[in-house]
């Protein structure tokens, strides 16, 4: 990963004010700010159905988005949480943690859920 750290959390998506001046910015800037940022997801108690707008964002630019995006896995697990999120991924692009250097049970049951 390159570039500037953009945390995302529930509350703060992320994304600059400039995008949301006025369509013609968010059209020239936004693919930009994508491919040159790397991205902190906070995903706490499984509520991943909190990020999936960002993931929308993310995999909608004209460009294919590289790997520049890191999952923050706080809480304990919450399978109702769990499943909102698969919900909410079932008809768009899916953000799925990494869990190949995970040792939590949790993790796996996360991995393979997806």
């Amino acid at each position: 990963m390159s570039g500037k750290v953009v945390r995302v959390t529930p509350k703060e998506p992320g994304e600059p004010a400039l995008l949301r001046v006025c369509n013609g910015i968010r059209k020239e800037t936004c693919s930009v700010y994508y491919a040159e940022n790397d991205f902190d997801l906070d995903v706490v108690d499984f509520d991943g159905a909190a990020i999936v707008d960002f993931g929308w964002q993310h995999f909608n630019q004209p460009y294919p988005p590289k790997n520049n995006i890191a999952f923050l896995m706080d809480g304990v697990p919450n399978w109702d949480n769990l499943v909102r999120w698969i919900k909410a991924t079932q008809y768009g692009p899916c953000l799925r943690p990494d869990i190949s250097g995970s040792t939590f049970r949790s993790d796996y049951i996360l991995g393979g859920a997806f």
